[in-house]
């Protein structure tokens, strides 16, 4: 009897290991792919521009630590260069005119072109240099179709961690795909960055979460990649995307109005032209009969 009572000790619990199992793996993989981009393919890219703005870069030699530039006339691409189940490559690019530095004026302005190329964790968006150093949570997407009450990771760095809770309702806001729904965060975050307390401001597409519009506090990894201390655009545009960022959701603008209003109109211009002449064609007929 005691040895019985061993063996079923025994296997009772590899019985239930063996039928919770294929449950457990089911929801760890329906977790993880509830946060994939179905968009992220080969090729896919965006591209977005600000008429002016100011960036600060690091320079050791310098004895504030940093560089100031003024900028005018800047566009930024990211675009996916290749991806597996985990990763995805991306290339990052900005190009921009320079105006002043360090407080002077420059007598001629100059083109600048940075280009660099950075990996993305595709479940955590962790980014991370070719070298393999984590450099923070890219925000050029967040998870598509969040409810307000969702705590979206908006940094993950050890010992730091950030998480904010989207506002309340959606807007709509203009994309190259036309008008769309996008989830606004504004607000101070939940967390710290090296001690120091953050918020997070912009607008995102809801469908598919990619960025329409961003005014942190903190820079976007891709942009520290490129040696950035700080980046300070005056408006950023979302100009390009092969992205399918759904049907417009745009409700009824007023050109649109003016569209299914002028179908009519034209449609009652016509029938009182037509009839008017063929009112003066029968006055003339009685006339001449006369």
């Amino acid at each position: 009897m005691k040895e019985n009572h061993q063996l079923k000790s025994k296997v009772i619990p590899i019985l239930l290991i063996v039928l919770l199992l294929p449950s457990f793996i089911t929801y760890s993989v329906a977790g993880s792919s509830l946060f994939a981009p179905s968009w992220l393919k080969n090729g896919v890219y965006a591209t977005y521009a600000s008429d002016s703005g100011s960036i600060y870069f690091y320079n050791e030699t310098s004895s504030l630590g940093f560089d100031s530039v003024r900028f005018t006339d800047a566009v930024f691409r990211w675009e996916c260069l290749d991806l597996n189940e985990t990763m995805v490559k991306l290339r990052f690019s900005l190009d921009y005119t320079e105006i002043e530095r360090n407080g002077r004026t420059l007598e001629e302005k100059q083109t600048t072109n940075l280009v660099t190329e950075i990996f993305v964790d595709i479940l955590s968006r962790a980014v991370y240099l070719q070298n393999g150093i984590l450099i923070g949570t890219t925000r050029l997407w967040l998870p598509a179709n969040p409810t307000p009450n969702d705590d979206i990771l908006m940094w993950a760095v050890p010992p730091d961690r950030v998480t904010i809770r989207i506002s309340e309702g959606t807007t709509y806001v203009l994309t190259p795909q036309g008008g769309q729904k996008a989830f606004k965060i504004s607000s101070m975050a939940n967390g710290t960055i090296d001690s120091m307390p953050v918020s997070f401001h912009g607008l995102w597409d809801l469908d598919t979460g990619i960025m329409v519009q961003e005014f942190s506090q903190y820079p976007e990894p891709a942009f520290s990649a490129l040696g950035f201390r700080e980046w300070t655009p005056s408006v950023v545009i979302f100009q390009e995307t092969n992205i399918d960022l759904g049907p417009s959701d745009a409700p009824l603008d007023l050109r649109t109005i003016f569209a299914i209003i002028a179908l009519p109109v034209a449609a009652v211009i016509i029938f009182i032209a037509v009839y008017s002449k063929q009112r003066r064609k029968k006055v003339r007929k009685k006339r001449n009969v006369r």
